[in-house]
């Protein structure tokens, strides 16, 4: 009986002392660290604890029932933790969460049991992409530091940077220094270096951790997309892009400039909140293809990524003389230019005639370039047989085109003209060649009447000299005739 009177006047005696020792505001610490809203130095013990297990103890050690005993604890003084004893000699009380009263071995012996606590100069950082960052801690420990341990938390995860399990260090992107000094030098930031930063520090009592350092990192919109890309025509396809950028673009936008090089339009788009820029295409076709341009502002700059957008097609086919009636005689050589573009590659090619008895027209590539083909297709030796309708086909995976001609020969016996029916650039030598010997021809005419012209002068000129000399002739016969004649008189 005697023992229940003495424990109920023991609790109410405590009760009171705590309920006018403890004001209300200081009865649940919240991160207090060794501050504990003002109270250390007076009388109070502050105390954290914190151990490798992850259970995080913040201790508040209030002074109860002063009745006598040397207890020693910890106090700031002039940013450094002085152990010193009791004054008048106090039991110590540790309070936590739910008003809770109860003797602590770390109340009784808090040096001892000291851990580290970590503080930060800053915890706000705002920085350029490409700048360099340190993070540069502050730490309180009464016992040497045993390890350190730096993580990052983002959007994406949780990333252990330095002395944590992680063994994946990038020496070249951070810098880090010792446990009694463990700073983090960031090195060229860019938007994924955005986050919280933690410290763990720890010491062979338990593990500190430190409050949370965000750093943010401005950048000009960062563009990612495809450089190139293929799909094949009636197909729907989804032209996309990625953009990034802090603070987020204020303009985003997709232009096209197709392969004709006209000038660019702009497109509608649809923008997702991760930051994803859609353009459909529905039944894309030939005319789709081009160069597809994402861009981005914000205030920080402006950013673009360009894509090519390849739309794989049945093969194209044409030929100067696609749907004409081509004549010529028997014996003749007959040839037609036929150009086919195919992307994906030409699988097939051939020229033949449409009928029971059909006949193939011979065919070997004149010339090529790129994705475009150009074949002679020609008959040597024509025949009567020969005429007819001829079809060209062009075919690849995705499906054929063809075009057709229809060619009529002659027996031979027509007083028409007869006319070359060819395109090929070969037969064009003989023309070239009568041209030249006909050049000639006239070239030696003109010589040949030049000089007949010149005989005629010379002999025109002999004739008229013997005229001269026979009249000058005569006229000495009659000079003799005269005088003889005067003579004889």
């Amino acid at each position: 009986m005697n023992r229940w009177r003495a424990f109920a006047s023991l609790l109410t005696a405590m009760i009171t002392c705590i309920e006018t020792s403890i004001p209300t505001n200081n009865r649940n610490p919240d991160n207090a660290a060794f501050d504990c809203e003002g109270e250390v130095g007076k009388g109070t013990l502050a105390h954290q604890v914190r151990f490798p297990n992850g259970i995080d103890v913040l201790l508040c050690c209030y002074p109860v029932n002063c009745t006598g005993g040397k207890i020693e604890f910890c106090k700031k003084d002039m940013e450094n933790d002085t152990c010193v004893p009791c004054q008048d000699g106090c039991n110590y009380h540790s309070i936590s969460s739910g008003n809770s009263f109860h003797l602590d071995q770390f109340c009784n012996h808090p040096c001892i049991y000291a851990v580290p606590v970590v503080e930060f100069i800053s915890t706000q950082y705002i920085k350029h992409r490409g700048d360099t960052v340190t993070l540069q801690p502050k730490i309180y420990s009464d016992y040497p530091l045993q390890g350190s341990c730096w993580e990052l938390k983002n959007s994406s995860g949780s990333y252990d940077l330095a002395g944590c399990n992680s063994t994946d260090f990038n020496s070249r992107k951070y810098k880090v220094g010792d446990f009694q000094d463990p700073f983090l030098i960031i090195n060229n930031l860019k938007l994924s270096d955005q986050g919280i930063y933690q410290l763990s520090v720890w010491n062979e009592n338990g593990v500190s951790i430190s409050s949370n350092v965000t750093l943010n990192v401005t950048a000009r919109p960062l563009v990612i997309m495809k450089e190139s890309d293929t799909v094949d025509e009636g197909s729907v396809y989804d032209i996309r892009c990625h953009v990034k950028g802090n603070p987020e673009p204020n303009i985003v936008k997709m232009t096209f400039t197709g392969n004709d090089r006209q000038e660019s339009k702009q497109l509608d788009i649809s923008t997702q909140r991760d930051g994803y820029v859609t353009h459909r295409l529905q039944n894309v076709s030939a005319k789709d293809s081009g160069n597809y341009t994402c861009i981005a502002e914000n205030t920080e700059g402006h950013g673009e990524k360009t894509q090519q957008l390849i739309v794989f097609t049945r093969p194209q086919i044409s030929s100067p003389e696609e749907g004409k009636n081509l004549t010529c005689d028997v014996g003749e050589y007959i040839s037609i230019p036929v150009s086919v573009t195919s992307n994906p590659k030409l699988t097939n090619f051939s020229c033949h005639q449409l009928s029971d008895n059909s006949k193939t027209m011979s065919t070997f590539i004149y010339h090529s370039k790129d994705n475009t083909v150009t074949y002679n297709v020609s008959i040597q030796n024509t025949q009567l047989s020969h005429t007819g309708k001829y079809i060209c086909m062009a075919s690849n995976r995705l499906g054929t085109n063809n075009i057709s001609v229809s060619i009529v020969v002659k027996s031979g016996e027509t007083t028409e003209p007869r006319v070359p029916v060819t395109n090929d650039i070969v037969h064009y030598v003989p023309l070239a060649l009568t041209l030249s010997i006909a050049v000639v021809a006239v070239v030696i005419l003109v010589l040949y009447l030049c000089r007949t012209r010149d005989a005629k002068r010379q002999r025109e000129g002999g004739e008229t000299l013997d005229a001269n000399r026979r009249r000058e002739g005569g006229s000495a016969v009659e000079m003799e005739h005269l005088q003889s004649n005067s003579e004889q008189q």
